[in-house]
């Protein structure tokens, strides 16, 4: 799109209605969403995203951790640990977004490691398998293990002056920072958490098998043999 075409999308735009279903609220700028879903699709990857609820995400690491836990010896998880502790000590390869790699230098600072890192974003994609209404799509899961990732820290202050009193802001990832994370962990470590759902699906048929064969009467034994 040129300069003047942009120009003349942009004074057009606004006037248009916003393309998510049932808002008749106009547009912003050149978006084809209203001001509310442009940031939630910023936010989360799409503009009917939302928040999700933090105990539930809670839950789902503790199940990814315990299983974590019981695997640390195997060789598939030293491998994730490493590249989770890569690239929270080196930040993104190749510096492809340095709104990204200023929010990992945080973390960094904040005393996270690559076993924490796993937990987390480990966390948020058995929730996506296991509560799929939560995270429905590929978009929504790649904004979302960024965005808790982003969260295992207070997110950066910035202090300003106004009219002589002092002011603490807090410093949100951007959408770019929050989508680059994401697709390099989905790219890295996506079939390794497959694997990991696998084996914990395994495990849970076999204690269910168990609890079955507990439950099952014994023979009886007929009398007079």
């Amino acid at each position: 799109m040129s300069l003047a075409s942009n120009r003349r999308h942009r004074r057009a735009n606004p006037f248009l209605t916003c393309s998510a279903p049932g808002c008749s609220t106009h547009r912003r700028h050149t978006s084809q969403f209203c001001r509310r879903h442009e940031y939630r699709r910023r936010l989360y990857g799409h503009y009917l995203g939302g928040k999700i609820d933090r105990k539930l995400v809670a839950s789902y690491r503790q199940e990814f951790v315990d299983f974590i836990a019981r695997k640390s010896d195997t060789p598939q998880v030293k491998a994730a640990v490493a590249i989770m502790s890569d690239v929270i000590q080196r930040g993104l390869p190749y510096r492809s977004n340095p709104g990204a790699d200023f929010r990992l230098r945080h973390l960094r600072d904040q005393g996270v490691t690559g076993r924490e890192a796993l937990e987390i974003v480990g966390g948020v994609w058995l929730l996506s398998r296991r509560e799929h209404r939560s995270l429905p799509d590929d978009n929504r899961l790649t904004y979302h293990l960024g965005l808790s990732l982003f969260r295992a820290r207070p997110y950066p202050q910035r202090v300003s002056f106004a009219r002589g009193k002092e002011r603490t802001h807090y410093l949100p990832p951007g959408s770019h920072a929050r989508r680059a994370v994401g697709e390099y962990i989905r790219r890295r470590l996506g079939v390794f958490f497959m694997r990991c759902i696998e084996a914990m699906n395994a495990e849970a048929r076999q204690s269910q098998e168990r609890a079955q064969t507990l439950a099952t009467p014994f023979a009886t034994i007929a009398e007079g043999k």
